[in-house]
Formats: structure tokens, C-alpha cells, sequence
């Protein structure tokens, strides 16, 4: 068993991750392109190695958090490669609503949080998370999943929603410092500071209860769809352009949101 000290360095290395490679170039990621070689680059890393799954789970949940803080596609592959891999679902992809699938390998097999069988469909754009490849069409069950598949899954979900929230804050709270209006920052003003703090403070329970194992589905979806909303907001016109993050975290919470499913969201 590792020390605190090692699962530090672990924590660590996926905030350096996040922040050397994911939030650097966190636009360009939308491209298939660009997206597929960050990710081969983080294979080289480890970060998909089977040893992250034997790191205990709120160690887990903390790492994707990290990866979301700098990229949700990058952040969402990664905890469909670690779920497919704790249960043994290697060469299927997970699929939403019967109708949507996340592609992240070749093959037509695909699972639900309660069945897997084979997905038949073609490939489509959606508006967030544009760097992975989604595949449109039908769910045809033909077995059940492994038991605590679809808690597992969306509990990594979750986290994910999360730590883009935390990154559109980081955005949000960086611009109104900077951005002066009447000849000071606009963070000074009260109603900016209270959006700031009032989310932040949301994110911070929902981080922590989830770490904990509460069932905090509504909390953390709340909170994070009030932040990106809040980021965009204290952004004004440039909120809603894709030259700045906040546009594409808030396209990316609003894109996770839709993929929990309803008959999960719990609590």
C-alpha cells in the first residue's frame, strides 16, 4: 500500500499532466486530431496503465478531477478507459440513451449502466466534448454488466463535472481580476465577488462529498452548471466566442450533464 506522501506525487503528477499538456493547448483539443495524439501522449505517461486502478478510488476521483481542470474530453476518455478496464469491458464503448455512444477504440460493442450488447450506428458531431468520436444510432442489449458498473461510471462522471466547473472558476476569477470596469477590477464589485464565492464554495462540498461517497448527483450538477453559467456571464460578450475556455467548459458541462443518465441521477 502506498503512503500518503506517494499518492501526493501521484496527485501531483496529474496536475502537472493538466497543466503542461491539457490546459495549454485546451482549444485545440476539440480537434479529433489534436485530441488523439494528447491522448496517445498521455498513454506514454501512464495514464491509462492498469496500476491506476489500483489506486484507491478517492485517489481516482481526484485525478480526474485534475485532467477535467484541464480538458473534460481528455478527463471523460479516461474514466471510460479505467471503467471498461475495472470491469472488463475492453473493445466496448459506453452508450447514452440507446441512441449515443462515445467512441474511444474500434469495435460496435457497447454498454449501458445496466446491460452491454452491440451498437449499430454512424458517426455525428455533438456540441461538446468534440474531440471524441460519437457514433448516432441503436442500442441492441444482449447481457448484463458487471455488478456496480453503472454506480462506478457514474461516479467518474461526476467527477469529471467537477473538475471543468473548477477550471471554468479558474477562468472566471482570473478575467475579473484582470478585467476593470469604472476604473477598477470587476471582481470588486459585489455581485461579481458573490458569484465567484458562492460557486466556489459549491464546488468545494460537491468535491468533498463526493470524495466521501455521498450521494450528491443533484448537488454536483447544480453546482457545476451555475459556475460555467457565472464564467460565461462575468465574461460577457467574450463568454460566448471560442477564443476563451469558458465557451468550451460550458459546452462541455452542459454535454456531460446530458450523458448522465436520468433513471442514475439519484440522491
Amino acid at each position: 500500500m502506498l503512503s500518503f506522501e506517494e499518492y501526493a506525487d501521484i496527485l501531483g503528477l496529474f496536475g502537472e499532466i493538466s497543466a503542461k499538456h491539457l490546459k495549454v493547448k485546451v482549444l485545440e483539443l476539440d480537434r479529433r486530431e489534436t485530441f488523439e495524439q494528447t491522448v496517445n501522449e498521455l498513454k506514454g505517461m501512464g495514464v491509462f496503465s492498469e496500476e491506476m486502478l489500483d489506486l484507491p478510488l478517492p485517489v481516482r476521483l481526484q485525478a480526474l478531477m485534475e485532467l477535467a481542470k484541464g480538458e473534460g474530453a481528455v478527463a471523460f476518455y479516461t474514466a471510460t478507459v479505467w471503467t471498461k478496464e475495472e470491469f472488463g469491458l475492453k473493445g466496448f464503448s459506453p452508450v447514452f440513451g440507446g441512441r449515443l455512444q462515445a467512441r474511444t477504440e474500434e469495435g460496435d460493442g457497447g454498454f449501458s449502466p445496466r446491460a452491454k450488447g452491440r451498437f449499430t450506428g454512424e458517426e455525428v458531431e455533438v456540441l461538446g466534448l468534440r474531440g471524441l468520436t460519437w457514433m448516432q444510432g441503436d442500442f441492441h442489449p444482449e447481457g448484463d454488466v458487471p455488478p456496480g458498473l453503472g454506480e462506478r461510471f457514474l461516479t467518474y462522471l461526476l467527477a469529471v463535472v467537477i473538475g471543468v466547473a473548477f477550471a471554468s472558476h479558474e477562468e472566471a476569477l482570473t478575467y475579473s481580476r484582470e478585467r476593470k470596469a469604472f476604473g477598477r477590477p470587476v471582481y470588486e464589485y459585489g455581485e461579481i465577488k458573490g458569484f465567484l464565492d458562492r460557486g466556489l464554495s459549491a464546488l468545494e462540498a460537491s468535491r468533498s462529498g463526493l470524495l466521501d461517497g455521498r450521494p450528491i448527483v443533484y448537488q454536483a450538477l447544480d453546482s457545476a452548471l451555475f459556475v460555467a453559467d457565472k464564467a460565461v456571464q462575468i465574461f460577457g460578450g467574450y463568454g460566448y466566442i471560442a477564443e476563451y475556455p469558458v465557451s468550451k467548459f460550458f459546452r462541455d458541462v452542459r454535454m456531460l450533464r446530458s450523458l448522465i443518465p436520468a433513471a442514475e441521477v439519484q440522491g
